[in-house]
């Protein structure tokens, strides 16, 4: 199955006309199958029966996913699947993704720039460059760093202090300050070192914060500068 970024069907057939019909054009497909598949992405009882060209964006991106499970493929690849959505459109289609997954057993292959969605969704992830490969893997080890990020959170006044004291550690890379505190980087599992080091020279340390590393941060040092 497939969905590309922006699917069209007939703009005054319903959702359910229109299903029914392009998924007869591969095989019979029956109306029972169609009234699952448009419940299953939530598209049912008036959204089922109104026409294709009064529906959103996310609506239009559900019925494709439809389109492309209908027939329950072991494959299904996906483009953009959650372009042009709001938030809550993007958590619903992350859902019914999953579902269909765990549902079905159907190994999904999705291509994105939305690398947040990319992360949440994914369990093994290739960052293509120019049409090359630089690196593949399990979305945990590529995000493995050799090095953690933490806010700790401490009195305003007392920041600059605590920077220079931070900058002495050769567990930290390197501190600087940000909105209501201090953005770390140090040595994997120093975080109690940095902790006590604070402590003990009277700090009013509030909270220490662990700041996950992000698969867009991995793609930006992997790719070259968009502007080459």
């Amino acid at each position: 199955g497939a969905l590309v970024e922006r699917p069209t069907f007939i703009e005054n057939l319903t959702g359910f006309e229109n299903l029914h019909w392009f998924g007869s054009l591969n095989k019979p497909t029956s109306r029972e199958r169609v009234s699952e598949v448009l419940k299953q992405v939530g598209l049912k009882d008036d959204a089922a029966s109104s026409p294709f060209g009064v529906y959103s964006t996310g609506m239009k991106q559900r019925l494709g996913v439809a389109s492309a499970i209908l027939h329950r493929p072991s494959l299904i690849v996906l483009d953009e699947p959650t372009s042009g959505m709001d938030p809550q459109g993007r958590a619903h289609m992350r859902e019914i993704l999953r579902e269909i997954h765990k549902q079905e057993g159907t190994t999904i292959f999705l291509s994105s720039h939305l690398l947040d969605e990319v992360q949440r969704l994914c369990d093994y992830v290739a960052i293509i460059d120019h049409g090359r490969t630089v690196r593949e893997g399990h979305v945990h080890q590529l995000l493995d760093h050799e090095e953690e990020t933490w806010e700790i959170r401490l009195p305003s006044e007392e920041i600059p202090e605590a920077i220079k004291t931070l900058s002495s550690l050769s567990e930290v890379f390197s501190a600087k300050n940000v909105p209501g505190g201090i953005e770390v980087n140090a040595k994997p599992s120093s975080s109690a070192v940095i902790n006590k080091t604070l402590i003990l020279s009277n700090f009013k340390v509030s909270a220490l914060i662990p700041k996950g590393a992000s698969l867009e941060e991995t793609f930006l040092a992997l790719t070259s500068d968009a502007t080459e």
